[in-house]
């Protein structure tokens, strides 16, 4: 079988430095040759929210800019994060990314500022959406990901980090499609095909020096040390070796995944992948690595999902470490469905029969007071909701 896409996988303890292992990563894939010195280069880092271990590490930004930087000086760096309050920029200041951005004189991209409407006939459910201006201007996009566990997605890597190419509010709103961990899955197969579709160069640079495992993903779960870079452009076979160094195979393990094999987006199949550098083997787990759709209950969740376990199973948010909440409001302006009531000064409140699962205020809490709890036998009385239109906040 020929190689469709190449992924290069580099140990970062095997070099000085931070900046000669990504160097390496990027030379093995040919990424030298790959970028015209005319090019708009666009950096796309994963920023959820102001913590650190959120988001793409300041430091992995900066090597590969000084990578690139010999080659094209036009940079630019952007992303539109989850939290509905916090912009990039705002996000970038949090986690010390502004001081790179003006060291390496990266300008900064606003990725709220208007959208650029793009149209996918073949997409399930996201036919007509947004995309952020910068994305669709910029001849090369450079996906800065880091490999995380996720509450809902079960993994977020390469692909699942175009998420962040959709504006604002309207990002919220497509989680409406995804009814269940499977549909879900099919909506960022959506946006990853009208990604593609725009036909722009893709580098992807993954910053595997640690895995985020466990149920707090992506905002807060544990880190793992792993020691690695991962460079490609395909953004699908990324994912897959990254779970193939963990142990997991992507395709069964991962919704949207799963949605690539079977739309053919990406390079999914790992006999159709060069490794150069390290091999999996070499670097593989030897503890297989922590995402959501690992344990026993995610597994049977996503395999009948709206069925009875999938019933029981279905989570939920739920206000666990009330003195922890500020009362800030994020989690009632995210959500799609309004399905939670909250007045200034109030905690908020969440009406299960509206609620559809996407647990996007759970994800951004900037407190962490919010927790995801099995739906239990009040599941088997909860009828999937009426989409209900976005509050006014959120259509500007």
């Amino acid at each position: 079988m020929e190689y469709k896409t190449t992924v290069a996988i580099v140990r970062t303890a095997d070099y000085e430095g931070l900046d000669a292992a990504v160097a390496e990563a990027l030379s093995l894939i040919g990424a030298d040759r790959y970028i015209a010195p005319d090019d708009t280069v666009l950096f796309k880092p994963n920023l959820l929210m102001r913590i650190r271990n959120a988001c793409t590490e300041a430091d992995f930004l900066a090597a590969v800019a000084r990578f690139i930087r010999p080659l094209n000086a036009n940079l630019k760096a952007g992303d539109s994060p989850g939290q509905f309050r916090h912009r990039a920029a705002s996000v970038m200041r949090g986690v010390g990314m502004d001081a790179v951005l003006e060291a390496e004189k990266i300008a900064y991209a606003e990725f709220e500022s208007g959208g650029v409407l793009v149209e996918n006939p073949k997409a399930r459910h996201m036919k007509r959406f947004h995309i952020a201006k910068p994305v669709v201007e910029a001849d090369c996009i450079v996906n800065l990901c880091r490999p995380k566990s996720h509450i809902e997605a079960a993994y977020t890597g390469a692909v699942k980090n175009y998420w962040g190419i959709i504006p604002g509010g309207e990002k919220a709103r497509c989680h409406l499609h995804g009814r269940n961990p499977a549909e879900f899955g099919h909506v960022l197969a959506d946006n990853y095909e009208a990604f593609l579709a725009q036909g722009k160069k893709r580098i992807v640079v993954m910053d595997a020096r640690k895995l985020m495992e466990g149920p707090g993903g992506p905002a807060n779960g544990f880190m793992r040390p792993v020691g690695l870079v991962l460079a490609g452009y395909d953004e699908a076979a990324v994912d897959m070796v990254m779970l193939a160094i963990g142990r997991i195979d992507g395709v069964r393990a991962v919704p949207h995944l799963a949605a690539c094999r079977e739309r053919g987006l990406g390079v999914t199949d790992m006999d159709e992948i060069e490794i150069k550098g390290l091999s999996i083997e070499t670097v593989q787990l030897k503890r297989k690595a922590g995402i959501t759709s690992t344990t026993t209950a995610s597994l049977l969740n996503n395999f009948i999902a709206r069925t009875v376990i999938y019933k029981y199973m279905r989570r939920m948010p739920v206000l666990k470490k009330k003195e922890t909440c500020v009362m800030c409001g994020d989690c009632f302006n995210i959500c799609p469905n309004r399905a939670i009531v909250w007045e200034k000064q109030q905690t908020p409140v969440f009406e299960k029969e509206k609620c559809v699962s996407c647990l996007c205020c759970v994800e951004c809490c900037p407190q962490q007071a919010l927790e995801a709890s099995p739906a239990g036998l009040s599941g088997f009385f909860l009828k999937y909701p009426e989409i209900t239109p976005p509050h006014p906040e959120q259509t500007t």
